[in-house]
């Protein structure tokens, strides 16, 4: 008698074996930390991009950001970002509760809502 095997669509499982994987990480003269509480997002019909700066203030009405960095990946590198950085904060709140989020009034220092 010959068992039939659960045909899985191509999707499912598609990080696993990347997490089975041991590697290396090497840093690049050129490496930089950097903190960023603000970000902004575009996309093309090829690529997304993060824009990573930091809320300075408030000046003559206008918000102050120092934008740091710029990255730009293609749609299915983001999407699998996207997935490993809602996995990491599930995982977070569950160690740790749930996260607050602050509104822009709370970031640069005024009254909150």
């Amino acid at each position: 008698m010959s068992e039939e095997k659960e045909e899985k669509p191509e999707t499912e499982g598609r990080f696993k074996t990347w997490e089975k994987k041991e590697f290396a990480i090497t840093l690049t003269p050129t490496f930089t930390n950097t903190y960023a509480n603000n970000v902004r997002l575009g996309f093309t019909s090829w690529d997304m991009w993060l824009a990573f700066g930091e809320v300075m203030g408030e000046k003559d009405g206008k918000l102050q950001i120092a934008q740091q960095c710029r990255i730009v990946m293609s749609i299915q590198h983001a999407k699998a970002f996207y997935e490993l950085l809602k996995n990491n904060i599930e995982e977070f709140e569950k160690a740790f509760g749930e996260i607050h989020e602050y509104t822009l009034q709370e970031m640069i220092g005024g009254e909150a809502e």
